[in-house]
């Protein structure tokens, strides 16, 4: 394996990063560097390059997609998780990591925005990225441990081979706490603390928050990243985002090339195929609109007070979650995600306590004034899902305490 230059971008729309060089054996060269990435350019020269994207623009999730066929599953994968996205699926882009032990696939799913503004960024710097990376997924795993590593102004976590997530310092130790504490979750057997370079005091913080021992490992945490890393530049990396539309062309990619004729005659008798395929597609279709009228005359009996069948299935769980009480899967990281933004916009405030039970955040707040409360509010509600009341508000000499619940919008 050649020398490597690993590129973390803080924000894929700006260029601010942090970066350092690996040699063959998986050592840092020099020490780490932090910039703007036309600074970095000069070390690319002959070095394979990874880029790192923040976690928190990353999102996990699994699916059960019948085919084996990665540009199938890819094909299939925006439609089989649209129901459980809050953006249009035309605004993101999805990529493939490993088969989970129940069959299901582990789905990469990040903003088409985001990765064009990273390759715009790197490309202004006259550089061409080998692989495109979400950062938690490079800290140093083995089975049975959560790793936890400190940076800038986030917190990244890997709790298994292809899982993780990334989330703002402000609401880390608060949302640890009910990740740790949640009965869904397999309790990790060891939790590992990357060295904090600038905080000292979160290793204690966080033993108190989780009620658990912690192990902290003394390397700093780019030097740890840097030796889980290098297993991976010697394969596929464990998830890949840079694939689809937004696959990047390596020259190893011209191997192909006198292969050319015989593709067009594979072409030409997959056409032949193509033909065949479509007979049998028309003929599901003739299946297909008779169980459509079946699913309108059941959605006609079950919600009779309906004036339009759209997204019947959508629908109808919609309906049985309000029935049973049940929660909106996949409320809790995206309002958490809202809360996060609302924290950063006060100037000077304290996150008291949260309570969450099904479809329902409350936050206790402690604020300047009145003032900052609303300003909470108001940016909490421009994610649009979102819809935040204030529940109480205590008046000191000098500060207000207040109370707000936030829920999904119209639940």
């Amino acid at each position: 394996m050649s020398e490597t230059l690993v590129i973390h971008f803080q924000d894929p729309t700006q260029p601010v990063v942090d970066w350092y060089i690996l040699d063959n054996q998986g050592q840092r060269l020099g020490a780490a560097g932090h910039g703007l990435l036309q600074d970095c350019a000069s070390e690319a020269v002959e070095r394979r390059i990874v880029a790192l994207m923040p976690g928190e623009r990353v999102s996990l999730m699994d699916a059960q997609i019948p085919t084996r066929k990665r540009q199938r599953i890819l094909q299939a994968a925006p439609w089989v998780l649209e129901e459980r996205l809050a953006q249009d699926v035309s605004s993101l882009h999805f990529a493939l990591g490993p088969r989970q032990p129940d069959d299901q696939v582990r789905i990469a799913v990040v903003g088409r925005s985001d990765m064009q503004a990273m390759l715009e960024q790197l490309e202004s710097a006259d550089l061409k990225a080998d692989a495109i990376v979400p950062d938690f997924l490079v800290l140093p795993w083995q089975s049975g441990e959560w790793v936890l590593a400190v940076g800038r102004d986030r917190v990244m976590v890997r709790t298994a081979n292809c899982q993780g997530f990334s989330i703002d310092r402000t609401i880390a130790l608060e949302m640890l706490e009910f990740l740790f504490q949640d009965e869904e979750q397999t309790a990790p057997e060891r939790l590992i603390l990357l060295r904090p370079e600038n905080d000292p005091d979160f290793p204690q913080a966080l033993e108190t928050h989780l009620g658990a021992s912690i192990e902290v490992d003394d390397r700093p945490y780019q030097e740890a990243l840097s030796q889980a890393l290098v297993p991976q530049l010697e394969r596929r990396p464990v998830l890949d985002l840079a694939e689809g539309e937004f696959r990047l062309r390596r020259d190893e990619d011209e191997w192909w090339h006198p292969w050319k004729p015989v593709v067009g005659l594979a072409a030409a008798w997959l056409m032949v195929m193509a033909l065949a395929e479509g007979v049998h597609l028309f003929q599901m279709s003739q299946k297909s609109q008779a169980l459509d009228q079946e699913i309108e005359t059941v959605f006609r009996d079950a919600l009779p007070d309906a004036e339009r069948m759209v997204n019947p299935r959508l629908r109808m769980e919609q309906r049985l979650n309000a029935l049973r009480g049940s929660d909106v899967e996949g409320y809790f990281l995206p309002v958490m995600a809202a809360m996060g933004n609302g924290m950063a916009s006060l100037d000077n405030g304290t996150l008291r306590g949260l309570s969450y039970r099904p479809g329902v955040l409350d936050v206790n707040l402690r604020v300047q004034s009145s003032a900052a409360l609303d300003s909470f509010k108001d940016t909490v509600e421009e994610d649009e899902q979102f819809e935040a009341t204030i529940q109480q508000a205590n008046t000191r000499d000098d500060y207000v305490d207040g109370r707000l619940q936030v829920r999904l919008r119209g639940s």
